[in-house]
């Protein structure tokens, strides 16, 4: 739920009552949604719970990152595209940046989760190495597992055969894909190639460059996060 934002200009007798009954209506709203998600929980037969919450828009990202702190993994929606509500970009900026836990970016049309074949978009970056370590309890789970690059320059792929002699070492099975950009954007071709090979997770780090340069023009993380063609576990 939603508390207002009190601006510094406001006077107490007159905004007080309408802070207060905001308040109320967030709190009510938050308990109703924490009741429906834990009798999601209960007809999932799984061990969880439903915790109400409310704050600013502002502190939202604050806020979910400290939750965010003490969980194995974070499960969110799509933050960008159209029908996606203003706070998801900032509910996903807390678990990452704040929370510092890795996030699994649903499609719209997820039904279940039991990845079996896995994409990891390498680029040789700290995120994508970061990401990979962060998704060894599902990793170990697949039954196969490409490394994929697009374009690489020698040292990505050395780093590339580093990294699966890494994951064959925990005894998974790994292959590395080497493949050409198309024509468009390297998300693209990403998302062409998971759809190919019936990749049931993707695999990449959050952000190769800034967030700002991302936002005006565009790059691969937010490409991928406005459509995800299948679920897509990120870390930054």
């Amino acid at each position: 739920g939603y508390e207002a934002d009190m601006p510094v200009y406001a006077m107490g007798d007159v905004v007080g009552p309408a802070i207060v009954e905001i308040a109320d209506q967030a709190r009510e709203l938050s308990e109703a949604r924490a009741k429906a998600a834990q009798d999601a929980i209960a007809v999932g037969g799984v061990l969880g719970d439903a915790q109400p919450q409310t704050c600013s828009y502002g502190a939202l990202a604050r806020k979910i990152g400290k939750h965010a702190r003490f969980c194995d993994l974070a499960v969110l929606s799509r933050p960008y595209g159209d029908g996606v509500p203003s706070t998801a970009e900032s509910a996903m900026d807390g678990v990452l940046l704040d929370g510092d836990a890795p996030v699994l970016i649903c499609p719209d049309d997820m039904d279940g989760f039991d990845p079996r074949t896995v994409l990891i978009a390498w680029n040789n970056s700290r995120e994508a190495l970061r990401a990979v370590r962060r998704a060894m309890p599902v990793l170990e789970r697949a039954e196969k597992i490409e490394i994929a690059l697009f374009d690489p320059a020698p040292e990505d792929l050395g780093a590339a055969e580093q990294l699966a002699a890494m994951l064959s070492r925990q005894g998974l099975s790994v292959e590395i894909g080497e493949h050409v950009r198309g024509a468009g954007p390297i998300s693209a071709s990403i998302a062409a190639h998971a759809r190919e090979m019936g990749a049931d997770l993707l695999v990449m780090g959050a952000y190769g460059k800034s967030r700002f340069r991302e936002y005006v023009l565009g790059g691969v993380t937010r490409d991928l996060l406005t459509a995800p063609p299948i679920p897509i576990l990120l870390a930054c």
